[in-house]
């Protein structure tokens, strides 16, 4: 067996790592985000941090923390990095030369480690084609402008599998793709990706806004776009998770950066989730939240501006936490009655 690589997997993932002595190394903390607390045992996988108090074995919560899975699915990733596999003798693989081509072209498509290379249906129509807008109803509807709808280069289509769905192109550091989501009400499911494409990797309105001193963190790409519109740098996760490609490429924007977390209003763990993740790298994370029943993509601007200047600094304070879970539990009931 091959020992899990304690050392490479925290100077991978965690900021500010240093040797203390010994085989005690010492980091900013995943968990609450404070330095010259936490240490590890790089020997062990132990942990514990005297500011928080989190502790552990064999990496397992670190590794839950960062990956953005379960305790669970952590142990597993250990004990898969940790394995030693016996290499087959090449010419015992039937079929290899061709196996090997197939393993490339799913890279360049994205399903591998390269970048995620998608090109836009055949059937694609740009809302504007350097001539003209052909805008439709349902942007207009949802109050987006033409000048929002040329920038983020929509478009969509009237034929194929994206029939009746508004076709929304992006791309990233990690790639390029779509997703088209549907005008009708009908269609299941409400955003289409194309198949086989890993969108894990991939976040939406990373050109608007990786540069900004302020970056909002949402869920969907007309999150991104209607904030935009209101004058707030966004990007989009693809989702409520962050998965370690996109921690990872959110970690090439500069520290200081304020993140803003912006999920759906409905949200109350998801949000903490993001952030204990994002505070061993940003300085200053922060959860915005909206009114109820308002979501990015369909808040105003008075209330997208309200949220931001009214977000709370997370801190990773486990009391902060539990007193949100008991507020909204008294706030359930006092809506029951």
């Amino acid at each position: 067996m091959i020992r899990f690589d304690v050392q490479g997997y925290i100077r991978r993932h965690l900021s500010r790592v240093r040797e203390a002595g010994g085989n005690e190394w010492t980091a900013d903390c995943p968990f609450c985000g404070k330095s010259g607390h936490f240490y590890i045992n790089v020997e062990s996988g132990n942990y514990f941090c005297f500011s928080c108090e989190e502790k552990g074995r064999y990496l397992v919560g670190v590794v839950a923390v960062v990956e953005g899975v379960s305790r669970e699915e952590a142990k597993a990733i250990i004990y898969r990095q940790a394995a030693n596999f016996k290499r087959p003798r090449a010419e015992a693989l039937p079929g290899l030369q061709e196996r090997v081509q197939e393993l490339r072209e799913g890279v360049d498509r994205g399903l591998g480690k390269g970048l995620v290379a998608e090109d836009l249906p055949e059937a694609f129509a740009a809302v504007w084609d350097g001539i003209r807008f052909r805008t439709p109803a349902y942007l207009l509807e949802r109050g987006f402008t033409r000048e929002t709808m040329r920038e983020f280069e929509m478009g969509v289509c009237h034929v194929g599998r994206y029939a009746g769905r508004v076709v929304l192109p992006f791309g990233c550091p990690n790639g390029k793709s779509f997703t088209a989501r549907d005008v009708t009400g009908c269609l299941k499911p409400k955003y289409l990706n194309p198949k086989g494409v890993d969108h894990g990797r991939l976040v939406y309105g990373w050109s608007q806004a990786h540069q900004s001193a302020e970056v909002a963190l949402v869920e969907g790409p007309l999150d991104v776009a209607k904030l935009w519109q209101h004058e707030i740098p966004a990007i989009g996760l693809l989702g409520k998770m962050l998965t370690r490609s996109k921690r990872a490429l959110l970690c090439r924007i500069k520290p200081s950066v304020r993140m803003i977390i912006m999920l759906d209003p409905e949200e109350r763990e998801a949000p903490r989730k993001v952030a204990i993740q994002l505070l061993s790298h940003f300085r200053d994370v922060r959860i915005a939240t909206l009114p109820n029943g308002v979501d990015p993509g369909s808040s105003s601007r008075e209330e997208a501006q309200k949220s931001i200047a009214t977000s709370k600094k997370y801190t990773g304070d486990r009391l902060e936490g539990l007193k949100d879970r008991v507020s909204q539990v008294v706030e359930n009931k006092y809506k029951a009655i």
